[in-house]
């Protein structure tokens, strides 16, 4: 009886083990270059789904941008002039290149 069910245990295994080798040989010869290909396939898929949604909302935020990045601009100036630059785009071009000159030497020398 015991060596009935140690045939029993033994033929289950040595069986378990056969069908896991079989099962990894197929893997390792057809079934993983297939699943290579397919996940290459889904990773190109996604990327390109990912750079056209990123393209899409960066066409959909430029304008906002620009405008922020315009605006940041003119404070700057406007701070860094000390509020000469809404005078001076009424001036003619001489005059704006003038004051510019001077605002940029008369604070070199407070520098000095």
């Amino acid at each position: 009886m015991i060596q009935l069910l140690g045939t029993i245990v033994i033929t289950a295994v040595v069986s378990s083990l056969f069908t896991l080798g079989l099962s990894y040989a197929f893997y390792i010869l057809h079934l993983r270059d297939l699943l290579d290909r397919k996940l290459d396939e889904k990773l190109e898929l996604a990327k390109s789904k990912v750079k056209e949604g990123l393209r899409e909302e960066a066409l959909d935020l430029m304008p906002k941008f620009r405008a922020e990045v315009r605006e940041g601009f003119k404070e700057a100036l406007n701070s860094a002039m000390g509020g000469q630059i809404i005078e001076n785009m009424t001036k003619p071009v001489s005059s704006v290149v003038e004051a510019s000159l001077s605002f940029l030497i008369g604070r070199q020398e407070e520098e000095r």
